[in-house]
């Protein structure tokens, strides 16, 4: 992980930053996802409850407000990371992309845009 998002984390979670980087120890990086994105997801399942994507994607990381650059190369990977902790079906998980995509056609004011 470099300083830049090091200090990410350390902003975002505050006094809370070093049980993030604790989970270094005992994560392995998920595929397409950032060292600093798998720790932060898996800090959001396992103590803060986060169980959607829009959840972590919207109201504990802010991604889909202010990172709008780089959130599309994340959600796979996001889906998939939360599928194999929580063990989705197929279906579920097809379920919580389409509750991304909503979020996202909300978010990037695709209505208005038409």
């Amino acid at each position: 992980m470099d300083s830049k998002e090091a200090h990410y984390l350390a902003n975002l979670y505050g006094s809370n930053a070093p049980k993030v980087f604790a989970l270094a120890h005992s994560l392995e990086q998920a595929p397409g996802l950032s060292l600093a994105d798998t720790l932060s997801l898996h800090y959001a399942m396992r103590n803060e409850l986060a169980l959607s994507p829009v959840d972590f994607l919207l109201r504990r990381t802010n991604h889909m407000l202010f990172m709008r650059d780089s959130l599309d190369s994340i959600v796979e990977p996001v889906l998939d990371e939360m599928g194999r902790f929580y063990d989705w079906t197929e279906e579920e998980k097809a379920g919580y992309r389409a509750d991304v995509e909503a979020a996202l056609a909300n978010n990037d004011l695709a209505e208005l845009k038409n």
